[in-house]
């Protein structure tokens, strides 16, 4: 599947037809030590994408912040999204600004609302 991305990342792989649907009840997860990042992060989520975090409940939906892989390089982003899960890692802000506008791109908008298909990105 062609996600049509800007500018191309350095892998995408989709396998599956499912879809993380960005509905009223996600739970944001996240790992920095400091918490006004997680505060930042989840407003330019909100700014761009059509999503509200419900800070009262632990439900099966999640979107994870994740600054502890190793493996990315700096500005560089990988974006891991399943059914339940989209997971978002970076090792700086510009990573996460750069996976933001990858997750802008390839939000499918839908009927019962906006959804993003299952798949890995890296860049």
């Amino acid at each position: 599947m062609n996600l049509n991305i800007l500018p191309t990342p350095k892998r995408v792989k989709c396998a599956n037809p499912d879809r993380f649907l960005l509905n009223n009840s996600l739970e944001l997860i996240s790992n920095f030590h400091d918490e006004s990042l997680s505060k930042y992060y989840k407003n330019e989520i909100c700014r761009y994408l059509p999503v509200n975090f419900d800070v009262t409940s632990h439900n099966s939906y999640k979107v994870i912040l994740n600054a502890e892989n190793s493996e990315i390089q700096n500005e560089g982003y990988i974006l891991s999204i399943n059914k339940e899960n989209c997971i978002i890692s970076a090792k700086d802000k510009k990573g996460f600004i750069n996976a933001l506008q990858t997750l802008v791109q390839i939000a499918i908008n839908e009927e019962t609302g906006v959804s993003l298909i299952e798949c890995e990105i890296e860049d």
